[in-house]
């Protein structure tokens, strides 16, 4: 989604707080884009390593930063795929 260049040995040094906060809606005020972006950085990073509990904590952290005011309806989905869904929805904003 993002074009980012690496400053050796494959890091990215921080190119995706700088770049996707430009790309993510107005919906999202803008002193927390950085935030939101630094939450999906790390947890695509931890995804990708399999660390299932780190995860989790993003998950959460995220869900306090995100959706304070958001009303889970257990009975649909899981907190979980409710949390994915909504990072989805942003991040399919910013594509657009």
């Amino acid at each position: 989604m993002l074009i980012i260049n690496s400053k050796g040995k494959g890091k990215t040094a921080g190119e995706i707080e700088k770049k996707l906060p430009e790309f993510l809606s107005d919906s999202i005020p803008q002193k927390e884009r950085v935030l939101f972006s630094e939450i999906m950085r790390k947890l695509r990073n931890k995804i990708g390593h399999g660390d299932f509990e780190a995860v989790q904590q993003l998950l959460e952290q995220y869900r306090q930063s995100f959706m304070q005011d958001f009303w889970f309806d257990e009975f649909e989905y899981s907190i979980e795929n409710w949390t994915y869904g909504n990072i989805c929805i942003y991040l399919d904003e910013a594509l657009n």
